[in-house]
């Protein structure tokens, strides 16, 4: 028996006549949500009949108990035994959780209850139609025959059919013979399926399967688990099965902390049937601040072979990359000088052999712009210690360094139109590994000790500018242009023994440096409007800089890092002038910018490099477009020589919308010397309101690698994004 009594709320029969007489025209009273009493039922119908515990509603019957309502063209109610049953529109609600069913039975005691004919929606967009929908003790539901969608539209754009299914509110769904269908089509059949419905936050679950096909690794099949692990962080794991190459395991990991800290983790495992070995990959990029102002970071970038880097990487850039990296580096104030720790290294590999640069470890010491005549005259020192190594032919040769570096800089009181700037260094230096004088051979227990001196000077001006007000124009209210000349000298002499030690950095590149470089920079600055309001700042419209330097010292100039022309050979060179240098950048708007950058030799009367790129649309534009040239050119020969080594390389891809339902793109890289369409992507996404479809098609001709590839991809809105293949994500497979 109901504790408090059951309270019946019987219409009058003339009103009761009046209301169905106007039943049609008139919907029925809203019933008032609010809760009833603890332990109190409350009923509304147009009729009411009572036999013994049985109580009978009809009409517009509706009932309230707890924190469930019931409305329906007849309830019955057994007051004794504690059961309900309700037939004709059947409305169930309770909480954010509605059922309209033909029929339903419930036990009010056990908190169980039953539908059938019944649709609703569990949770927030949980929407859902079955032949019969149960209520089990436990709070969960067990659903029979159903078809589920978390898309709200009238006519849903998608929904899984499933045999039998369980919801629990709030938490997962588990569904068994499940059939994705889109537009009424079947897609995918499952044997079984989980997923979360939680209402806050991220959430724990299993994603649909992948699918994916490639003509050397076979067609892929994927299964990947998401885990929220906590407010900040989260990973995914996969399976992954290569019909052709095998079964790998697959690992994302992310986080977020304080202060702009993050990390990032992408593994992938395989046991590659093709090559009969265990390979991987593994990238990580880490920024974490540390106590005491320490800031430790790494990235890396390595894999078992670069073969393997090849053939299991989706993106054009790093399936043609040739290199591996690891690097970690520890830095921080102490006691106001900067320590950092870094270790580092990178392997290489060219067409015939590879190469390995280590530095393990590396440890600084700085200090820099110690005042010591005002701001006029400043002191700055390093010291440091490395211990490196490299591959050197067959060899691999490594050898220890420590240098102290004391700097003095000068500066003249500010002048308007024109900076002046001038250095003076020196140093000692210990190597613990060195050449042979006499048999050239490299020795690493043979030290050697080097002084070295030198300075530099720069002069930055006069500068000219003019002003230009603009008032009515459209793009800018003023423009500025500045044209800024420029000339820094350096001296810098090794000692002796400089020719007997490996190069590292600068210290190390030559025994003797001694050039003058000379610029002329041109700058256009614009203040523009936005939004009808002129900005605070100015922007830089034009940039346009043309550079060259003079080696007094020729060996030197083989070793110049600001130009790409720079041979880098070992032998010694005769350079006596660096090619001329022109790099031009236009910005007129943050969505359009572009550059052009080329070198001239004037020994070999030859463009030795060339570079142009344009970039059209932010990432928030509806179409997005990017265009690189590059040409590289040397002389084969001699300078006497008419023969032109050139090789020449085309980029481009574009990003476009077409209205609402229709994105698509495509990549190009295509190799212009040897007329070959390097690779080719061609993608597609159809988005039909709540759901979408992802098509992509990619192609590779490489001299190791010729393969086609098709990726398949859907988006469920509600529930979450699945991609079949991974694009330019920069992932494997």
């Amino acid at each position: 028996m109901i504790a408090a009594g059951l309270l019946l709320g019987a219409v009058p029969p003339h009103a009761a006549a009046q209301r169905r007489g106007q039943r049609e025209a008139e919907p029925p009273v809203a019933w008032q949500h609010d809760r009833p009493p603890a332990g109190t039922m409350i009923t509304r119908a147009e009729s009411v009949e009572r036999d013994g515990s049985r109580v009978v509603l009809e009409g517009y019957a509706q009932m309230a108990y707890r924190d469930i309502r019931v409305q329906a063209e007849r309830i019955e109610i057994d007051e004794e035994a504690e059961t309900l049953t309700a037939s004709g529109d059947v409305v169930f609600e309770r909480g954010n959780e509605k059922v309209v069913a033909a029929s339903m039975s419930a036990d009010l005691a056990a908190g169980t209850a039953s539908f059938e004919g019944a649709r609703g929606i569990v949770g927030q967009d949980f929407h859902f139609v079955a032949e019969r929908f149960e209520e089990r003790g436990d709070g969960a539901y067990e659903i029979t025959n159903g078809a589920f969608t978390t898309c709200a539209q009238p006519t849903p754009r998608w929904n899984f059919t499933a045999a039998t299914a369980v919801v629990r509110p709030g938490k997962h769904v588990w569904l068994r013979n499940v059939t994705l269908q889109v537009q009424g089509a079947p897609l995918l059949f499952l044997p079984g399926m989980y997923y979360p419905i939680e209402e806050t936050g991220r959430q724990s679950g299993f994603l649909l399967p992948r699918y994916s096909r490639s003509d050397t690794r076979g067609h892929l099949i994927s299964q990947a688990y998401y885990w929220a692990i906590g407010r900040t962080m989260d990973a995914t794991v996969s399976v992954d099965h290569f019909t052709v190459s095998g079964t790998g395991l697959g690992l994302e990991y992310r986080y977020r902390g304080a202060q702009g800290s993050r990390g990032e983790l992408d593994g992938f495992v395989i046991n590659d049937k093709t090559t009969e070995n265990r390979e991987y990959s593994l990238r990580y990029n880490l920024a974490q601040r540390l106590p005491g102002r320490f800031r430790l970071s790494a990235t890396g970038d390595t894999y078992s072979s670069f073969d393997f880097g090849r053939r299991f990487q989706d993106s054009f850039s790093r399936s043609t990359q040739r290199f591996k990296r690891t690097k970690f580096d520890l830095s921080g104030q102490l006691f106001g000088h900067r320590l950092k720790f870094k270790a580092d290294r990178r392997d290489t590999q060219y067409t015939t052999r590879s190469s390995v640069r280590q530095t393990w470890p590396q440890i600084s010491l700085q200090k820099r712009n110690l005042n010591l005549a005002g701001r006029y005259v400043q002191l700055s020192y390093d010291t440091d210690y490395v211990r490196s190594g490299r591959s050197r032919r067959d060899d691999f040769e490594e050898w220890s360094r420590l240098v102290f570096a004391p700097t003095l800089g000068f500066s003249l009181p500010e002048i308007p139109f024109l900076d002046l700037r001038a250095e003076v260094e020196g140093g000692y230096m210990r190597y613990t590994g060195s050449e042979d004088p006499e048999t050239g051979d490299f020795e690493p227990e043979l030290g050697v000790a080097r002084r070295f001196y030198g300075g530099n000077a720069q002069v930055v001006g006069p500068k000219l500018e003019r002003i230009f007000d603009t008032p009515n124009n459209f793009y800018a209210a003023r423009l500025k242009h500045l044209v800024e000349p420029e000339v820094r000298w350096t001296y810098l002499t090794g000692g002796e023994g400089a020719d007997l030690v490996r190069r590292f950095d600068r210290y190390d590149s030559s025994s003797q440096r001694n050039e003058v470089s000379f610029g002329l920079a041109n700058r256009v600055l614009a203040k523009r409007y936005r939004d009808g309001i002129e900005e605070s700042s100015a922007t830089d419209l034009i940039t346009w800089r043309i550079h060259q330097t003079w080696y007094f010292n020729e060996e030197s100039g083989a070793f110049d890092s600001n130009y790409v022309s720079s041979s880098f050979e070992e032998e010694e060179s005769t350079v006596e002038k660096s090619p001329i240098r022109s790099e031009f950048r236009f910005t007129p708007d943050q969505a359009v910018n572009g550059d052009w950058t080329m070198e001239w030799d004037p020994d070999d009367r030859l463009f030795t490099s060339i570079r142009a790129g344009l970039r059209i649309g932010d990432r928030l534009a509806d179409q997005r477009f990017n265009f690189t040239w590059s040409r590289r050119s040397r002389r084969i020969g001699g300078e006497d020589s008419e023969e032109v080594d050139t090789s020449s390389y085309l980029r481009a891809g574009t990003d476009f919308f077409l209205g609402e339902g229709f994105r698509g793109g495509t990549d190009i890289n295509f190799d212009i010397t040897e007329r070959r369409l390097s690779n080719l992507r061609v993608r597609a996404d159809f988005l039909l309101q709540c759901c979408g479809v992802n098509v992509e098609w990619i192609r590779y001709n490489l001299p190791n690698r010729a393969e086609n590839m098709f990726h398949f991809g859907i988006t469920l809105g509600g529930l979450a994004s699945f991609r079949f293949g991974s694009g330019e994500r920069d992932r494997y497979y």
